[in-house]
């Protein structure tokens, strides 16, 4: 089964915009109506200084942080699969870009969730960093914009990155400029500035400079809809199958099979190159070679195929195992399906020797034994590992990926 939908990806930057947007609008009227801070526009920051209005503050800047992470990403794969790679000199510039959004998506995080009454320095900190460095993100981004043109941009886009880029960087630098000479003059309640207040003027220039500032950013975003708008994600279900070795006892359990008084041993199925039946064999427990480095036999576990390299094989209650000399031909034992046998197909080989020998010389008689029984017993390969318990599939790191 193949489960897939279709997104299109130009959500996120509208998503962001407009979320980010109704958290400082939301937070200024709460404020505002609650006496917490004057009309005269305020920092962002103060909107989201005291309770309530804080816990929308913080709540909603998160989630824009989670919005403009999955942004940056989209942003940083699509320039990684449009440009050729041997252009290394864009590929560098992506990835610094991509480092600087995530340290100032970051710093919108830490914004929301430490407020200024609160915890100044760290909160000032995340200021410089989701405003200082996400201005030298856009400078980034224009650059790479100019650096594939004409190939993937024109130059009208180019143009209005460069515009936005400027003013962001200009309202950044203003915005500090402003704080400082207001921060000398003025010696009040820094939530309640009027008018009438010494330094009001250069308050407003850093706050206006902020306000601004916010606005050419977003609207940087805004302008990676066009972009987004030519990718679709196509999600797929995908499962991940993991060779697992189980005892006969939990095969038995699991599929409620008849087989009854079986040592309790991992199964190997060994297959051979005609269409008879394959034996099942316990494998040994002391055997130190890993299963999953050679291709040489194939092997299975119910419905599971797997590579095994041929190894040393050991009877039930035996103690020395048997060699192969050569790793290329698989180790073959043969089913008898007479009735003084008393074999069960499935079931593991019993002798009474201590050791299961397969003789280089008697290899070929084995093999032949084994496709005349397939052929007079009408047995396939499919109908006798039909026989071997089922296990279920298990979504565990590592095997092979399926599409389901």
């Amino acid at each position: 089964m193949k489960m897939c939908f279709l997104l299109g990806l130009e959500m996120l930057p509208i998503s962001l915009v407009v979320v980010t947007f109704l958290t400082f609008i939301t937070t200024y009227v709460i404020s505002v109506s609650n006496g917490h801070v004057t009309p005269y526009l305020p920092y962002i920051s103060d909107t989201g200084a005291k309770s309530p209005e804080s816990c929308i503050f913080g709540q909603l800047l998160t989630f824009s942080t989670i919005i403009a992470l999955f942004t940056l990403y989209i942003r940083f794969k699509l320039i990684q699969s449009l440009v050729n790679v041997d252009n290394s000199r864009i590929h560098v510039v992506n990835k610094v870009s991509f480092g600087l959004g995530i340290i100032a998506a970051l710093g919108m995080s830490l914004v929301g969730n430490f407020q200024e009454s609160n915890v100044l320095v760290v909160h000032v900190i995340g200021a410089f960093m989701v405003f200082g460095i996400g201005s030298v993100y856009e400078i980034f981004q224009t650059i790479m914009s100019y650096m594939m043109y004409p190939m993937y941009n024109g130059k009208k886009i180019i143009i209005i990155r460069m515009v936005l880029s400027i003013f962001s960087v200009f309202f950044f630098i203003m915005t500090f400029i402003g704080a400082g000479l207001a921060g000398k003059e003025y010696k009040g309640n820094p939530l309640a500035w009027r008018p009438e207040d010494e330094g009001f003027s250069y308050h407003i220039l850093s706050t206006s400079s902020e306000w601004l500032l916010s606005v050419s950013f977003l609207a940087y975003f805004l302008t990676f809809i066009h972009d987004f708008q030519k990718i679709k994600i196509n999600v797929v279900g995908v499962m991940r199958h993991f060779f697992v070795r189980a005892d006969l006892d939990s095969f038995i359990e699991m599929s409620k099979s008849p087989l009854q008084n079986v040592p309790s041993t991992p199964l190997l199925v060994t297959q051979n190159n005609c269409n008879s039946p394959s034996a099942v064999v316990p494998q040994s427990r002391s055997s130190n070679i890993d299963p999953w480095r050679s291709p040489e036999t194939s092997t299975s576990y119910g419905n599971i195929r797997t590579p095994v390299q041929s190894q040393e094989i050991l009877a039930p209650n035996s103690q020395t195992p048997s060699r192969k000399k050569n790793k290329s031909e698989a180790t073959v034992v043969s089913l008898e399906s007479s009735t003084s046998d008393q074999q069960v197909p499935g079931t593991p080989v019993q002798s009474s020797k201590t050791t299961l020998q397969v003789q280089a010389s008697n290899r070929q008689k084995v093999h032949q034994r084994r496709c005349a029984a397939a052929k007079n017993q009408e047995l396939s390969e499919d109908s006798l590992l039909a026989e071997v318990p089922d296990i279920p599939s298990f979504n565990l790191f590592g095997g092979e990926e399926i599409f389901i």
